[in-house]
């Protein structure tokens, strides 16, 4: 496993969330992906392992319910439920029940218009009526222009267009339920995030506040005090949260069969005790019996 290997983990780490049959390949490939139902994937879905996708992703239940995390927020979804997930954020699917079934579309573009709403904060809401019906008529639509598999300019503007028909058409239902009130962000909430994005960004995270605080331009108190009220942790916290993520990523890679003193290597822990110490603080569990948990 080479340097090069590891710091493509936020790439990859999406390849295993979603594989097609046979295929070592995302589904989500084009600028816009619409999967209408989810039987064919699920089998493939890995629980209780953090993801960072890189592009943004809208998912409407359709039947059963599931649980999913992002950015240390749990949301419980139940059929007619929309879930926004932003680009660059850090989710991971808890559960999901037998019957459990959804439409998703990703699309990597942020069109000028939409990209204040999009934001980098996961947003829920409820559809029912014709909110639903007006919905499943976008997303039909959307769908049916993916599957032209469309390479002009003209007809790639076509599926944007829908795409962004169906943002506003979201912002307002939000507008609608809040009051006319759009996710409004504060500076401090614009720090959280634009911190989060940096973090997530990268292979390997920077271990020292002062980088992000430089990469910013406040100061480190500054940040600290942003990111702790934003958030609930600490600049360091999300750090540690970030290596958990790369270790679990490297415990499942090749089947589990990384050793735990090659890991601790490229993470610059020192030794795999000093590995287990950090990641029993952080999760409770030891290396061996998260890998133990998940492969078997």
């Amino acid at each position: 496993m080479n340097a090069e290997e590891i710091h493509k983990i936020d790439n990859s780490s999406k390849h295993e969330m979603f594989l097609l049959d046979g295929k070592q390949e995302s589904v989500f490939q084009k600028n816009y992906t619409v999967l209408m139902n989810m039987a064919p994937f699920k089998k493939h879905i890995v629980l209780n392992t953090p993801f960072l996708s890189e592009e943004h992703r809208i998912m409407l239940v359709t039947s059963g319910y599931t649980v999913h995390s992002a950015n240390m927020k749990q949301y419980h979804l139940h059929k007619g439920d929309l879930l926004i997930l932003p680009a660059n954020i850090i989710f991971t699917i808890n559960s999901f029940s037998d019957d459990f079934d959804a439409k998703v579309l990703s699309f990597n573009f942020v069109s000028p218009e939409i990209a204040s709403f999009i934001g980098y904060n996961p947003i829920s809401l409820k559809l029912d009526g014709s909110n639903l019906n007006i919905f499943n008529s976008i997303i039909s639509l959307i769908s049916q222009m993916n599957l032209m598999d469309v390479k002009t300019s003209g007809e790639k503007n076509e599926i944007e267009h829908l795409v962004l028909a169906l943002l506003y058409f979201i912002k307002r239902l939000y507008t609608e339920i809040n009051g006319g009130k759009l996710p409004y962000m504060s500076r401090a909430e614009i720090i959280k995030n634009e911190f989060l994005k940096i973090l997530n960004g990268s292979g390997l995270p920077n271990k020292s506040v002062a980088f992000y605080a430089e990469q910013l331009n406040v100061s480190v108190n500054h940040l600290q005090q942003c990111i702790k009220k934003q958030s609930g942790f600490t600049v360091k916290e999300w750090i540690n949260k970030k290596n958990i993520q790369i270790i679990n990523h490297l415990l499942l890679k090749d089947n589990g069969n990384l050793s735990l003193k090659e890991i601790a290597l490229y993470l610059e822990m020192g030794d795999s005790s000093q590995l287990s110490r950090f990641y029993k603080h952080n999760t409770g569990m030891t290396p061996a019996e998260y890998r133990k948990s998940v492969v078997n």
